[in-house]
């Protein structure tokens, strides 16, 4: 078994076909999903254009809309480089840098 995670790029309803290729042949199923709005106001970072050899450093900001303090555990992208670092730019931090 596996999992599949849904990570829309736009609001609304979504359906398409996946297509599973295996050693005794191609299976097909239909997926559907629904994007919602992200309540920490978070946005893809897609449709940029970056010149050869140039560096693209965009600032996310997270907006925490409940009382108490939030871990962020995983980061996921799509590419095949990814670089964080703290609001400082030190390699670690204690808790109150992200409060």
């Amino acid at each position: 078994s596996f999992e599949i995670v849904f990570l829309p790029r736009h609001l609304g309803f979504v359906e398409d076909t996946l297509t599973i290729h295996s050693s005794f042949g191609a299976y097909e199923y239909k997926v559907m999903g629904t994007g919602i709005s992200n309540p920490f106001r978070l946005r893809p970072l897609k449709g940029a254009r970056i010149p050869i050899n140039a560096t693209y450093s965009p600032s996310i900001s997270m907006y925490n809309p409940y009382n108490t303090t939030l871990q962020i555990l995983e980061v996921y992208s799509s590419g095949g480089y990814l670089h964080l670092e703290l609001p400082n730019g030190l390699p670690e931090g204690n808790e109150t840098i992200w409060e």
